[in-house]
């Protein structure tokens, strides 16, 4: 879900091509298609999408120094409706292999020298 995320702030979000993040995403979602039939999983309604998670994400990348569209209402419609296409087959992939929605955030860890 991350990558394909990725993916999506880079077609909709970021101002400047992005000519593998469609491919990416079709060629993402195909394949997930496949699994799920395979292993018979069914799409799952996801979560809504965060206006504030989005407005966060666009500040973070901001200060980073990336450029994004001017528009900021277009650019979350944009990545609202590319998310829409790829988001309740994950989900019913997680729901199908008992992977919970928490378990795909990575934790931060601590540097431990040795």
């Amino acid at each position: 879900m991350a990558m394909m995320d990725a993916a999506a702030v880079a077609h909709d979000v970021v101002d400047g091509p992005a000519p593998n993040a469609p491919i990416f995403l079709a060629a993402a979602r195909e394949s997930l298609g496949h699994v799920a039939t395979a292993i018979r999983a069914r799409p799952a309604p996801p979560p809504a999408a965060s206006p504030d998670a989005f407005a966060a994400m666009c500040a973070a990348l901001e200060k980073a120094g990336v450029p994004l569209k001017v528009d900021r209402e277009a650019a979350w419609l944009a990545f609202r409706a590319t998310r829409d296409r790829y988001a309740d087959l994950v989900l019913g992939l997680a729901e199908r292999v008992r992977i919970r929605p928490a378990a795909w955030r990575l934790a931060a860890r601590e540097d431990t020298a040795r």
